[in-house]
């Protein structure tokens, strides 16, 4: 996690964009949760624990729209009552629970819920839970802790499948990502260390030694260019690299952390954005002295251009990246920062810190809500958003089974790794470019979803004119 700054005026301007879009569903956990992942098709998570636990849950995810729905309705019903009453809407018993909250580690048989039900726990790793991904078909999910272990695993029962044994890894593993069209998976480590194996055996098939000075905060992949390059931030640099080949590119020292990396559009990795511990991305401030945690694509071709971003101050930010402006913010926890962002199987956005998780809705709110909404936080605690000064206002827009190890005895090792295929040289030295802040009104375009994995649809041609070549300045 980045560095968390006292709570400020930044917060209060960011009411001014704050969205009305509420969550469907909330997560809280007893034990610090360490990573997530979302199911690429299904409506499942995955959630791994400082415990060392990993946990599989499904929820219903249109129940849960429409109990949120009809919960808005009978909110909106309550705020005219007590207008009519001249009374304080939130001084009456009766206002409704905006979304459903459940804590998986207090779940049991006998809950009659069926919007959120745990599908298998199990205690997979000695010490804390470090990654947690599944592959692009959501057929298995792959963890990582602090016993330096990478545990293969059957999504659908827990089983583990396979696991590495004694890795060349002297330091713990950070981040791991997979890519969409090859068995890769790229691991990260505290030394700054980028490890890749074979998928399908757990084999190491490529190792690049420090690639940056310090942890490897986050990894990219660049499969719109080529399944071999990817993008990693650590320390105070960015690398860009072929994991065959070695690093291509690393940028100037930046002077201030790097902690997230993402792809504007992952399918042509044209422009990359970049969290910073001061509160940037990539030149564009965005709350002052709040690290910038987490970043990632909407993935939405009627936002092309925006991303979203987890900060330290508790806070979601969409950016409009090409115009280089906050566009609108969602209150996650003030509480809690905001260490992870994905999106599930229907684009719904996923925030998450050590203490909840929030899953998002993902349907179109009403523009005419009361303006009474905005009276507070969404998240439990309802802590109240001050008055915007005058002097943040311009700042906010510019700147299986429980307790025991579900493992097959299987351990026999697959057939060996092919040689890498040769790939096309002829876009895989181009590298991304990082976007800047310059302001322009962005091209309207149909209201269309990207695809989450769209490989080798390129767009080599059109190239973003606001980027900065070769990570030259961040």
């Amino acid at each position: 996690m980045g560095k968390k700054g006292k709570r400020s005026n930044s917060q209060n301007a960011a009411a001014m964009l704050e969205s009305q879009t509420r969550p469907i569903l909330e997560l809280t956990y007893d034990d610090p949760l360490f990573a997530f992942a979302a199911h690429p098709t299904k409506p499942l998570l995955a959630s791994g624990l400082a415990t060392g636990y990993v946990y599989m849950q499904s929820y219903d995810d249109k129940a849960l729209e429409d109990y949120s729905s009809a919960q808005r309705e009978k909110e909106k019903l309550l705020l005219k009552e007590a207008a009519a009453k001249k009374v304080a809407a939130k001084d009456s018993d009766k206002t409704p629970l905006r979304f459903k909250v459940f804590n998986p580690q207090s779940q049991n048989d006998n809950d009659t819920d069926t919007t959120f039900k745990i599908c298998w726990k199990t205690k997979r790793h000695k010490g804390s839970v470090r990654s947690v991904i599944f592959d692009s078909t959501g057929e298995n999910l792959y963890t990582a802790g602090t016993d330096k272990v990478i545990k293969k695993a059957n999504s659908e029962t827990g089983k583990v499948v396979m696991k590495t044994g004694n890795l060349d890894i002297n330091s713990n593993i950070t981040k791991m990502i997979t890519v969409p069209n090859k068995p890769f998976l790229v691991a990260g480590t505290e030394t700054g260390d980028i490890h890749v194996f074979d998928t399908r055996t757990l084999k190491q098939l490529y190792k690049l030694d420090k690639v940056h000075g310090d942890s490897v905060n986050s990894i990219a992949s660049m499969y719109g260019v080529s399944d071999y390059q990817f993008v990693s931030v650590g320390s105070t640099t960015l690398a860009h690299f072929d994991i065959r080949k070695g690093i291509i590119t690393t940028s100037e020292n930046q002077e201030d952390e790097l902690l997230s990396v993402s792809f504007v559009d992952p399918t042509n990795c044209e422009t990359a954005v970049v969290g910073m511990g001061e509160g940037v991305i990539s030149r564009i401030k965005i709350s002052r002295d709040n690290s910038v945690d987490a970043v990632i694509s909407t993935l939405d071709d009627d936002a092309s251009d925006c991303i979203w971003t987890g900060s330290s101050d508790g806070i979601v930010r969409k950016v409009d990246t090409k115009r280089g402006a906050v566009i609108e913010t969602r209150m996650h926890n003030l509480n809690d920062e905001i260490g992870f962002l994905d999106l599930d199987y229907d684009y719904r956005l996923i925030s998450a810190g050590m203490e909840n998780l929030k899953i998002w809705s993902n349907r179109e709110q009403d523009e005419d809500e009361d303006e009474n909404e905005n009276e507070s936080d969404w998240s439990s605690d309802e802590e109240e958003v001050n008055e915007v000064s005058e002097d943040d206002k311009s700042d906010s827009g510019s700147d299986s089974e429980n307790g025991s190890e579900s493992e097959s005895a299987s351990e026999s090792e697959d057939s060996e790794v092919s040689d890498a295929e040769s790939e096309p040289e002829s876009n895989s030295k181009r590298g991304p470019t990082v976007v800047d802040s310059e302001e322009e009104e962005p091209t309207p375009k149909p209201k269309q979803k990207k695809p989450k994995i769209n490989p080798k649809q390129f767009k080599n041609s059109q190239l973003h004119e606001h980027g900065i070549r070769k990570f030259d300045d961040l």
